[in-house]
């Protein structure tokens, strides 16, 4: 029961954190393709501007290629290249 109760508790601790820390962006969705940066599937971009890298293990980024997005999630720094990446837990199309 103790262990049980152990894990609820940080299960609502990581959610807590992720919600706190968790930014948003916003920009066109497009495919990375091959990049010095090796992380993310996928770049919000601003214009000529990059904003960051994304990546999700829960969203299909694909289906907002093309698209004027607000996405948000927890940032990170890359390993290479000196960037962001987000790892996007909410995107919505922009109109």
């Amino acid at each position: 029961m103790k262990k049980l109760v152990t894990a609820a508790l940080l299960v609502s601790l990581v959610l807590l954190v992720t919600s706190v820390f968790a930014e948003m962006k916003v920009g066109v969705v497009q495919p990375l393709g091959i990049s010095i940066y090796m992380q993310g599937t996928h770049m919000l971009v601003n214009g000529n501007h990059l904003v960051c890298l994304l990546e999700s293990s829960t969203i299909d980024l694909t289906q907002y290629e093309g698209f004027r997005c607000q996405v948000s999630g927890p940032m990170s720094p890359t390993v290479e290249g000196g960037q962001q990446i987000m790892d996007v837990q909410e995107i919505k199309v922009l109109h």
